[in-house]
């Protein structure tokens, strides 16, 4: 079993991808969170997710500094970036 996060400000959004991976049966969605730092205190009250996916554009912790929290923190996790962004630059 594959355990994912899911980090975006848009619940909607949220939502309709947990239904979609949990529809999936190696694969689970085992928090949600809507910016950085909500994730942060998430990751306190939960099991490590394995993969995380990871909005860019977020109030109060944006994706770059969590993703950089994550990488200095708990490099095991891996994250996948979710954007709405065409700007190579910004992604890489």
């Amino acid at each position: 079993m594959t355990n994912i996060a899911l980090v975006d400000d848009h619940a909607l959004l949220r939502s309709g991808l947990a239904g979609v991976i949990n529809s999936f049966g190696e694969y689970k969605v085992i928090f949600e969170a809507d910016n950085g730092k909500q994730f942060i205190e998430q990751l306190k009250k939960n099991e490590k997710p394995d993969v995380v996916l990871m909005d860019i554009t977020m109030p109060e912790m944006d994706g770059f500094e969590t993703t950089k929290w994550i990488k200095n923190n708990a490099p095991g996790i891996k994250v996948l970036v979710l954007s709405m962004m065409d700007d190579d630059n910004s992604i890489i």
